[in-house]
């Protein structure tokens, strides 16, 4: 997993790893400098989500954590103008599944 800034205790999936998360999508919102992060429910054996985010597209880092309910997530505080890339993993008894495919969006000018 080239690129990506993972837990110190991360070094290998468990053969139980929950379901890789699919069809996400990152929005960016018409009148505040955040972004929508959305990915439907089909990570099988999911117990949370880690959503992850790039202004490059190749260095990922964590930025939050959600419940296995919640597949949906708004980044807010970012700066204008730029583009961010975000990818999500499933969670389940300290085993990760492989990454989401990225999605990104850029956040709009200044008002």
């Amino acid at each position: 997993m080239t690129g990506v800034i993972l837990p110190t205790n991360d070094t290998t999936q468990s053969p139980a790893h929950p379901g890789k998360p699919t069809g996400l999508t990152a929005t960016a919102s018409g009148v505040t400098n955040s972004i929508d992060v959305a990915w439907p429910d089909v990570s099988a054996g999911a117990a949370s989500f880690e959503i992850l985010r790039s202004t490059d597209g190749v260095t990922y880092a964590w930025i939050a954590n959600n419940a296995a309910a919640d597949v949906t997530y708004t980044n807010t505080g970012l700066a204008w103008e730029t583009q961010y890339y975000y990818k999500v993993r499933a969670l389940q008894s300290g085993a990760y599944s492989e990454l989401s495919a990225a999605d990104d969006a850029t956040t709009i000018a200044e008002p």
